[in-house]
């Protein structure tokens, strides 16, 4: 048995609870709320994967992950305007996503976001969904993520050896 001490199973099944009856997520429309639980639902069982990823259902960590970046971006697209996801611009989702990097959109703490790349790569993996679904269904959907900028900001806790170097010496062996 798997421990889960920060409740991800049980933060899941609550959200899928409070949607279920319901045919939107908060704070989306309708049509990008039913494509987004739609997505979580594959994902949940493991269908329409990528064929380069491991198949298989994806864990509850994973899915709240996915379901809390995605509803993020899904909510700024439409908060600039665009009411179907499946709509959006490839000039749409590098205004958003360089707005996120420069700070035009900042976190709740005010400040730009660092892990802009993350986003980016939860919403590649929900279009390449898109574009396999859509696929087995005999249409073709562009892919709009292929310039996407996936680069993220590296961490300010990680300093190279040269800096460290002379501090060790400095303690074994004293000053230079």
């Amino acid at each position: 048995m798997k421990i889960d001490p920060y409740k991800h199973k049980e933060s899941f099944e609550n959200w899928i609870s409070s949607i279920s009856g319901k045919s939107q997520v908060c704070g989306l429309n309708e049509i990008n709320s039913t494509l987004l639980i739609r997505f979580i639902s594959d994902f949940r069982i493991g269908i329409n994967v990528s064929s380069k990823s491991k198949k298989g259902e994806r864990s509850f960590t994973r899915l709240n992950h996915l379901k809390q970046k995605l509803s993020f971006i899904i909510g700024k697209l439409e908060e600039r305007g665009v009411c179907d996801v499946r709509k959006v611009t490839p000039l749409d989702l590098h205004s958003l996503f360089s707005d996120m990097r420069s700070g035009a959109v900042q976190t709740r703490f005010g400040t730009p976001y660092k892990s802009t790349g993350d986003y980016v790569k939860m919403f590649k993996t929900f279009w390449h969904w898109y574009q396999k679904t859509q696929r087995a269904q005999n249409n073709t959907v562009q892919d709009i993520t292929e310039d996407l900028d996936t680069r993220g900001e590296k961490p300010k806790f990680v300093s190279s050896i040269s800096t460290i170097q002379p501090n060790i010496y400095e303690l074994k062996y004293g000053t230079l």
